[in-house]
Parts: C-alpha cells; sequence; structure tokens
C-alpha cells in the first residue's frame, strides 16, 4: 500500500470539495427529478384507476351482453326449423313479386277493417238470404214455363214468338260484336 502524499491530501480535498458542489448541485436536480417522479406515479395511478373503471364497465356490459346472446340463441334456435321450412317459399315470392303487388296488398291490409265491417253489416246477411232465393227461383222458373205453354196455345202466337226469339238473337249478336270490339 501506498502512503498519500502532501500533494495526494491536498488533490483529495480539491476532488472532495469539487464532488460536495456536484453533490450540492445535483441534489436540487435530484428533488426536482422525485418531485416529476411522484407526479407521474400520481398520473399513473390515475390512468390504472380509470382503466378498472373502463374493465369494470366492460365486464358489466359483456355480462348483459350475455344474456342477450344467450336469449337470441334461444329464440334462434325455436324458430329455425321454421324458417328453414319458409325459406323456398320466401325464395318464390322473392322472385316473383313486385313492388306494385306489395303496394297494393299494403293498401288491401289498410282497408281490412272497413272490409271486414262492410262484409259483416252488408255481404254475410245477403249470403244468408240466398238458401230462400233457389226456391223463389225454381218457382218463377215453373211460373215462366207455364205462360210460356199458355201463350203458345193462343192463335197467332207462335208468329210473335220467333219474332221474338228473331230479335233477341239479333239483339244478342249484337252485344256480342260491341263487347268484342270494346276489349
Amino acid at each position: 500500500m501506498r502512503i498519500p502524499t502532501p500533494s495526494d491530501v491536498v488533490g483529495l480535498a480539491a476532488r472532495s470539495a469539487e464532488s460536495i458542489g456536484d453533490a450540492a448541485t445535483a441534489l436540487p436536480r435530484l428533488l426536482a427529478l422525485l418531485d416529476s417522479a411522484e407526479a407521474l406515479i400520481r398520473r399513473t395511478d390515475a390512468v390504472i384507476d380509470r382503466i378498472e373503471q373502463t374493465q369494470a364497465g366492460a365486464d358489466a356490459l359483456v355480462a348483459r351482453t350475455g344474456a342477450v346472446v344467450d336469449r337470441a340463441d334461444a329464440l334462434t334456435a325455436a324458430i329455425e326449423p321454421s324458417i328453414t321450412r319458409l325459406l323456398p317459399v320466401l325464395d318464390r315470392l322473392a322472385e316473383t313479386t313486385d313492388v306494385r303487388e306489395v303496394d297494393a296488398l299494403v293498401g288491401l291490409v289498410d282497408q281490412l277493417p272497413e272490409l271486414t265491417d262492410s262484409l259483416r253489416t252488408d255481404v254475410l246477411p245477403i249470403m244468408k238470404t240466398l238458401g230462400s232465393v233457389g226456391d223463389d227461383v225454381h218457382d218463377l222458373l215453373l211460373i215462366s214455363a207455364r205462360l210460356s205453354d199458355m201463350l203458345s196455345r193462343l192463335p197467332g202466337m207462335g208468329r210473335v214468338r220467333r219474332k221474338v226469339d228473331e230479335e233477341s238473337d239479333d239483339e244478342v249478336v249484337d252485344q256480342f260484336r260491341q263487347r268484342r270490339e270494346e276489349g
């Protein structure tokens, strides 16, 4: 080991003074650095708190979504056989249905309450009376046949009947031609 000389002691004292000076100037910087580190830790703690809140909210949302997904799975499983059977019908309907037909159907659905009331108040009462109409028509035909038979026995009625038949035939032919020209 070497024994220090007085110049070593003076050099050591000078270096110690420099080191103490460096340490003295480093201390405020070190304190500022500690303050910055503490602020950074506080901000990091705040960020971690927000992350934990976000995670808690996301966990709650996932739990609620899980319940919705479970209900949707059950519903899908329940209607899947019906949808599978209806798929060919829906395909054909999509291929053959025009927008105008859909509009007409919507219009018909809009009129259903009025149509139902009209059927109930107007058509059904008439339909109930149709059972007796058949008997009445049968009676009218019998009376008409008897009148025709009685008229044919009157003198000169044969010519009148032929003339009426000819005029009726001409009138029917004219009506047929007119309808054909209009259509």
